[in-house]
Order: structure tokens, then sequence, then C-alpha cells
């Protein structure tokens, strides 16, 4: 009788198993529940509770699909993200996930010609580095004086990959060359022109050092080759200087253009009809990217934006070849502003290794005392224009001070700034954060600054420093500089510089105890 008790359950089983539509199914199933008594309901109710209904969406994705979603994620969140499971540390480890995560934040290399555990390593590296970024937590600091002089401005300094230029000054405040620091390793170099002239501008790529004298002269040399030529330039009054490898674009006032590389020592000349926001060099290819501002079709002069109408961002490419430069037509055109907008004060550019950055102070024309603030990007390499808004509420010590502030673009989506006051700056404070996608801004860091006179004489690197200049004030902010590893401002008297890598060994650096 048994046995036909458990056939008779094993064809039912069976023949519910052969139910081929969710309709029979459930037909079937809600009339078995229908018969059940108050005991056979609880063992029902506890075998429902103990069946998991939950499933692991992210682990049974591909990987393809995964790294897509990884790109909205920090790198920090994805490291900590990987110990949630095995899967989810099998799959988040991935090294597609680890090249698709740090392009989505900038950090582009040859990725593909790494190990797995290289891949890791050089992930882990990276989400250590952003989340420092973030908190304003560096890993070391350190002090270098420097005489920048009395008269030094934020155009006598430059910063690009872990090298800072400066035009260096003697104890008597007169001019002593250029000077190229190598955060990483210490080392410094000095560059002087024939005529020992007086640099007006500097610039630094990763190969070069270039600058420009008051009378007009433009020296560039190979640091990496050790060669060197200078130009004559048409003017003086430079209005723009950039640079990337061994190439230099400058502008001047009166929008005469001079495009001129180190390998063939050619000038190429080109009139533009506005002064541009910004000129992009793009890094391997011999053309240039401007950017400029149009109402109603007119162009709008850059350099005297105020209480100006404004309603397209114009992207124009030019070509350079042999000695020409040829304009793309047509332009570019983009229609990122509020209807009605007006530009209140000057474009402002923003310091930055990875691309041209800056902001401008933006108004509706009807409600002239509700600012934005639009950041403005473009990417030489990926050819790409970003624009971000800051409203004014969560932006409040960046507008307050406009014309004052020093700014950096550190990281993707980072800036730090430093915002002095009416009543002037304060060296103690460290810098604001800015999230440009959350327009979240973070306050001043308390970050410990290395202050006696003894550790000052213990980190000098230039010996022939005069150490009174250790007891000037540095209460004249220049610029800020950095990337990813470092940050840091220059004063006249000297630079701080924070770095924010753990594996990099500033030799005169002092370690931030870390706190939590």
């Amino acid at each position: 009788m048994a046995e036909d008790l458990n056939s008779t359950a094993l064809d039912i089983i069976t023949a519910f198993e052969a139910l081929d539509t969710k309709k029979a199914r459930r037909t079937a199933y809600h009339g078995i529940l229908d018969l059940l008594d108050l005991d056979e309901w609880r063992e029902v109710k506890e075998r429902a509770e103990s069946k998991s209904l939950k499933r692991d969406i992210l682990g049974s994705l591909p990987v393809e699909l995964v790294a897509r979603i990884c790109q909205l994620l920090g790198l920090a969140d994805i490291v900590a993200l990987q110990s949630v499971s095995t899967r989810w540390h099998e799959l988040l480890s991935s090294p597609v996930i680890y090249r698709t995560a740090l392009r989505s934040h900038g950090i582009n290399g040859p990725y593909d010609r790494f190990s797995d555990q290289e891949m890791h390593s050089i992930f882990v590296r990276h989400a250590k580095r952003r989340l420092r970024l973030e908190l304003g937590r560096p890993y070391s600091e350190a002090f270098y004086p420097a005489l920048l002089g009395r008269l030094g401005s934020e155009n006598v300094v430059a910063y690009c990959d872990g090298r800072l230029l400066w035009a260096d000054r003697d104890q008597d405040d007169g001019p002593f060359g250029l000077a190229l620091l190598s955060l990483t390793t210490g080392t410094l170099s000095r560059f002087f022109t024939e005529e020992r002239e007086v640099p007006f501008h500097v610039a630094v790529s990763d190969s070069a050092v270039a600058m420009i004298s008051m009378r007009g002269n433009c020296f560039v040399a190979n640091f990496t080759t050790s060669e060197e030529a200078c130009l004559r330039l048409p003017s003086a009054g430079v209005y723009y200087f950039t640079m990337s490898g061994d190439r230099v674009a400058v502008i001047t006032r009166n929008c005469h253009l001079s495009f001129w590389d180190l390998k063939s020592k050619v000038t190429r000349e080109f009139k533009l009809d506005v002064l541009p926001l910004c000129v992009a060099i793009h890094p391997t290819e011999d053309r240039f990217t401007t950017l400029h501002l149009e109402h109603d079709g007119v162009s709008c002069n850059s350099y005297h934006l105020h209480d100006t109408a404004v309603d397209e961002l114009v992207v124009t490419h030019y070509d350079v070849t042999g000695t020409t430069i040829t304009r793309h037509q047509p332009s570019t055109v983009l229609r990122p502003f509020p209807e009605n907008t007006r530009a209140s004060t000057m474009y402002r550019r923003v310091d930055s290794a990875a691309c041209n950055i800056g902001v401008l102070h933006i108004a509706p024309e009807n409600q002239p005392d509700k600012p934005n603030l639009m950041w403005i990007s473009y990417d030489p390499t990926t050819d790409k224009i970003s624009t971000r808004f800051v409203d004014k509420k969560s932006s409040d010590t960046f507008l307050g001070s406009f014309t004052g502030w020093r700014a950096t673009h550190v990281s993707n989506n980072l800036v730090y700034y430093i915002s002095p006051q009416r009543g002037g700056w304060d060296e103690d404070a460290g810098p604001y954060i800015l999230n440009l996608d959350t327009g979240l801004v973070h306050e001043p860091m308390d970050i410990s600054l290395l202050r006696t006179q003894q550790t000052l004489e213990e980190t000098i690197i230039n010996d022939d420093t005069p150490t009174d200049w250790l007891d000037r004030p540095m209460n004249v902010l220049l610029r800020t500089f950095g990337d990813d590893p470092f940050f840091g401002w220059a004063t006249q008297t000297g630079f701080k510089i924070y770095c924010f890598d753990e594996d990099i060994d500033m030799s005169w650096a002092q370690t931030i105890p870390q706190q939590g």
C-alpha cells in the first residue's frame, strides 16, 4: 500500500514536471495548495522561509557587460566589491574590468602588454591614489625652496608629468635661467639662453622645456636629447602659450598664431579671427584645435568677456603641413548654454596635465544675481568636448574670489583649488576639492606642514639657496599645479608639494601620519 502511495506521489511530480506552460503549472500548484490543511501550510511556510529568493544578477552577467557597469563606479568601489563573494572577486579582478575602469577615469596606458598580476597591481595602485585624492589625504609632502622673485607671476611656473619648471632668480632677485625639477627623482637641471634673457612665460612637456623672454624670443630645449633652438616672435605681447613634445604654439594679443617645432625649426603662421578660449596641440599628430565663443554667429573675443551675450561654443581644427596651417571647414558648433546667457567675467584657464580645461562665470540675462560656473574641457587625444555646470550654491567659496583663486584639474572629475579670502591667503589652509560631476565642494583639509627651520634645511636639495630666503613669508600665491600623483602650489619663496602615491619616494618628503 505504501509503495502505491509513493508511486502515486511520483506520478504527480512527474506529471507536474511535464507541464510546459506557466498557466498550467500555476493551475496545478494552486489546486494542491487549496487542499492543504493547517499543519501542511506550516511546513510550506517553513520551507519557503528557508528558500533564498535572491539572485546574483552581477555574477550572472558576461564580463563585457560588467565592464560597462564598472565605468560608472569609482576605482576604490571596485576593489571593495571584490570582497562580496568569490564570484564577484573573480569577475571584478578580470583584466577587462581593470582596463575599462582605468580608461573611464582618464588613466590610459599600454595595458594589453601586462600580465594579469601586473594589471592587478597597477589597478590597486591607482585605486589607492584616487581615494587619497578624493579624501585630500596625501601620502607624503615636501617643501622645495626656490627664488621666484618679488615680481613672480603664474606665467613663470609650469608643470607636466612629475616635472616642475620655473624661472629661477638669484639672491639679488636677478634672473638665473630655467630650473627643471623631477619630483620623482629630485634631479635638478638648469637651462640658459646665450644672452641669459629674462623668462616671461615658461612651458614644459614630457620631453622639452620652453620659455618666452621679455624681448619676444622663444627658446626651446629637449632635455632628453640636449637639442635646443630659438625663434623670434612677431610680438612679446603673449596671450596664449602652450606646448606638446617639442612643438609650441604661441598666440599674441593681435590674434597672430605661431606654430613651431624643434625638429624642423620651421615657423608656421596663421591669423586667427578671434582670441580663443584655449589652444590644444594633438600629442602625436601635427594638428591643433581652438575653442571660442559666439553669439548669433558673431565671434566673442575671449580676452574681453564682460557681461557678454554667448550662445555657442565653436571648435575649430587646424592641420600643420610643411610650412602651412590649414583650417578645417566647417567648424563644430555646440550649444550648451541656457537661453539668454551672458558671460559675466572673463574665461579662466585651469592648470591641467591631461586636457585643456577652464571655467566661465555665466548668468541668465534676466537673473544676473544667480550666476553659475560652466566648466569646459577638451581632450585633444579623443577630440572630446565636455561641459558641466556647478551652481553658485554648491561653490560659494569658488565664486566668492573668482579673480583670486588658483586651480588645478588633478584627475578626471576632481579639481583642487585655493581660494584666497579678502583678508589674504591663509597658507595653513589646504585646498578645496571640487567634484565636477556632483558639484560638491569639500572644505580644506588639515594637512600638516613642514614648519621648523631645521626641518626645512634638511629638505633643501639645491644647497646654494640662501638660508635667509627661508625666513621670508610665503604669502604671495602664484599658482597651483599637479595631476594624479602630485599636487602643490608655488609662492615667491618656493613650492609646497604633496604626493598621493605611496610607491613614489620623494627623497625630501616627510610621511604624513594617516588617521583612522
